[in-house]
């Protein structure tokens, strides 16, 4: 996922939407366990001289995307760059290992509320039953830093 995000981003390319239904999993001439990123339809193309942009929106006040997985910067209609795309990874990765996403709720408001307010809970808290590592941990909380200066600058980034 990393890897797709890579080169998205080094083309200007903010996907926007990644949740697990955009990550395909298949198998390529060698490769048994190829991944694909998919469903650009509400991607960002920044401006090479502005690598933050305003996120789009359809009519006044309408922000897309899928409210589990936006980062506070895109549901807040703020800038986007690609932290935006580091943060919907970060909530996969929680999915990933914990079973559930860091912010539920109800409906698309209460969850989007959650992520602007709420720190979510440590991973290994949410499961304590697995055996979550300090460094994995560390990787997906900073992911899902409300701010994006406190998060990874970029896939890259170790």
């Amino acid at each position: 996922v990393l890897g797709a995000l890579i080169e998205a981003h080094a083309l200007g390319i903010v996907h926007r939407d990644l949740k697990p239904e955009n990550i395909l999993v298949t198998h390529r001439l060698d490769e048994m366990d190829f991944v694909k990123v998919v469903d650009f339809g509400i991607a960002q193309v920044l401006d090479p001289g502005d690598r933050r942009q305003k996120a789009r929106t359809t009519t006044e006040g309408v922000i897309l995307g899928t409210p589990e997985y936006m980062s506070p910067e895109q549901i807040k209609g703020e800038p986007v760059d690609d932290r935006t795309d580091l943060y919907s990874f970060g909530v996969v990765l929680y999915e990933m290992a914990t079973g559930k996403q860091p912010f539920e709720g109800a409906t698309a408001p209460h969850i989007a509320s959650r992520h602007l307010s709420e720190p979510p809970m440590p991973p290994s808290e949410m499961r304590p039953d697995l055996p979550i590592g300090p460094a994995f941990e560390a990787i997906v909380l900073t992911a899902l830093a409300k701010n994006p200066d406190e998060r990874f600058e970029g896939a890259t980034q170790k």
